[in-house]
């Protein structure tokens, strides 16, 4: 009778929590968007002199030392940004105050911690319900693919990643996976507006609602639902397997790509590893509110310092620049990373090159004011 009393508590007690969940992602995310702010994330207002204020979470690994040749970089282009710096990765109120507070952040790997301050609650707790990566190739890259050219949008706080496992019994684990219709729809809406703005002509939506009939669902048919309000833009579906076995057969049939969170990761990793790896690729998460740039991938090729490949933590701070309207500096910075790349064809081990991580950032700055230098109006921009 007393375990039979002791179950149903436990029962009581675990509908109970389910609910509570329920009503944080659903209820409470709808109050809080009455009037959502789809199309795209509003950039900060330049600080006093025109310069921004953009937070930086050097975070560990070789994040500390992406994070100095960045602001070398910026340096060397003349860029109007001021870093706030915050080292301690456990003062989480201070760094999810201070992105709020500068509405732009860039970072390096955020280690998993008990607390608030690991990359998916971040993202969690800033509501960043937008992840894109833009995949290019680049010329003169050993690559096992050429010409790639595409967009991928991934949902960035719900699905697998909503992080709600809980061990009812011994032996025995349950995860949570949360799909909103209001999270969706923000997510869709974004993408969509995105592409229409960058004339891009194709959809793909990735899914698993064959199997996962309730929560992929739900994700497939809002987005579909979405589209209709896009007639421009042709909207297709495929299901995640067939998608992985399709980028790797021919990539060139993908323009744009919306996935929940779990697939986004894998289809861009399997990207990545087409045009020559991670080390090229940054990230950018986007809400309402405020932004952060990162690199795409954070798996490293060498985990010799040495011979880290800096490009995808520059490209992160171009997009940056790009964000806050300083195109002149953005493109500074973009045109001399490929000079470094493509016509000096300087690429570190992980890229088939034999420079080291100093060598390549030292090749970025010295093309960076060889331009300031014959034409002193673009550092004055």
């Amino acid at each position: 009778m007393n375990k039979l009393k002791r179950t149903l508590i436990s029962f009581g007690t675990s509908r109970r929590s389910l609910a509570t969940t329920a009503d944080v992602f659903a209820g409470l995310i709808r109050e809080k968007h009455k009037l959502p702010s789809y199309m795209l994330s509003t950039p900060p207002r330049a600080s006093c002199g025109g310069r921004y204020i953009v937070t930086m979470l050097p975070g560990v690994g070789s994040g500390p030392q992406m994070m100095e040749y960045v602001r070398r970089v910026f340096e060397a282009a003349c860029a109007p940004v001021d870093f706030e710096i915050i080292n301690d990765m456990k003062a989480i109120k201070e760094i999810i105050t201070s992105i709020r507070r500068n509405g732009v952040a860039i970072k390096g790997h955020i280690p998993e911690l008990p607390a608030l301050a690991s990359n998916v609650t971040l993202r969690s707790h800033l509501d960043m319900y937008v992840y894109k990566v833009h995949i290019l190739s680049v010329p003169n890259i050993k690559s096992r693919m050429h010409n790639i050219d595409v967009y991928v949008f991934r949902q960035n706080i719900e699905g697998e990643y909503a992080m709600l496992e809980h061990t009812p019994k011994p032996g025995i684990v349950e995860s949570l996976k949360i799909i909103t219709r209001d999270t969706t729809i923000r997510f869709a809406h974004w993408a969509y507006g995105f592409a229409r703005r960058h004339k891009r002509k194709h959809v793909t939506i990735v899914h698993k609602a064959n199997i996962m009939k309730l929560t992929d669902g739900l994700f497939l048919q809002t987005i579909i639902d979405i589209g209709k309000d896009y007639p421009e833009i042709k909207t297709t579906s495929m299901i995640v397997d067939n998608c992985a076995m399709q980028i790797v057969r021919d990539p060139k049939n993908f323009d744009v790509i919306l996935t929940p969170n779990l697939y986004g990761n894998i289809v861009i990793s399997i990207f990545c590893g087409l045009i020559g790896g991670h080390g090229i690729i940054s990230g950018e998460n986007f809400g309402d509110e405020c932004a952060i740039y990162e690199v795409g991938l954070r798996h490293l090729a060498f985990e010799d310092e040495m011979y880290v490949n800096p490009i995808a933590m520059i490209n992160a701070g171009v997009k940056l620049l790009y964000y806050l309207k300083k195109d002149p500096h953005a493109d500074l910075i973009a045109e001399a990373v490929r000079k470094t790349m493509v016509d000096d064809k300087i690429h570190t081990p992980d890229l088939g090159g034999k420079a080291c991580s100093c060598e390549v950032v030292a090749a970025i700055i010295s093309h960076i004011k060889e331009t300031v230098k014959q034409c002193p109006k673009v550092q004055a921009k």
